[in-house]
């Protein structure tokens, strides 16, 4: 019998389908590292005297890194779909309070996954800027130019930025086994590559 402990657990952990979500999932997870960071520098130089040099690169590989993510977001959600098929086609699952829980709250990430650089967006296309990615392309606008809104969208993008980085934290300690483990096998992994080098 399967311990159905997540939404994609029947799904064997040795699946190519399951191998592609983990790999975009650590992939997002370091791209929200980088955003988190540039962005909270960003918002330091906004605030103070420095408006050129640094923070103009900070900023726009911050955007450039909102931009991968929802790329990344979008390829996630059409292989979620995907494996929610599989698993679900056949036979519905258990509405247990653990099950309703983790799917409250993976529901909850995924929609301020989105949520948090649409804001983003909403604040260069308040100014009547386009977003850049990384100096390749740009994202054609999708909202109206209107300065008057550049202070609510900044709020938005804060407040629902970090109410996000709470919910990763949940996230985090609900699967705690799961982080230690993947750190014991990045330990068990480095030596190997540095003698490898050496």
């Amino acid at each position: 019998m399967t311990r159905q402990t997540g939404s994609i657990e029947p799904i064997g952990r040795t699946t190519s389908i399951f191998k592609q979500l983990m790999s975009l999932h650590w992939m997002m997870a370091a791209c929200f590292l980088l955003v988190y960071i540039t962005g909270a520098i960003v918002a330091r130089l906004q605030t103070g005297a420095v408006y050129s040099g640094p923070k103009g690169l900070l900023s726009v590989f911050h955007q450039s890194i909102g931009v991968l993510v929802m790329m990344l977001l979008i390829a996630r959600i059409l292989l979620l779909i995907r494996v929610v098929w599989r698993k679900y086609s056949r036979r519905l699952p258990t509405l247990t309070f653990p099950w309703i829980l983790q799917f409250t709250l993976h529901a909850i990430l995924y929609g301020l996954m989105l949520v948090a650089p649409v804001t983003g967006l909403l604040i260069a296309n308040s100014y009547g800027s386009q977003v850049p990615f990384f100096g390749l392309a740009t994202v054609t606008p999708i909202f109206a130019k209107n300065e008057a809104v550049v202070e609510t969208a900044r709020s938005l993008h804060f407040w629902f930025s970090y109410l996000f980085l709470a919910c990763i934290m949940l996230h985090i300690l609900a699967h705690w086994h799961i982080v230690r483990r993947s750190w014991r096998q990045i330990q068990a992994t480095m030596p190997k590559v540095w003698f490898h080098h050496k």
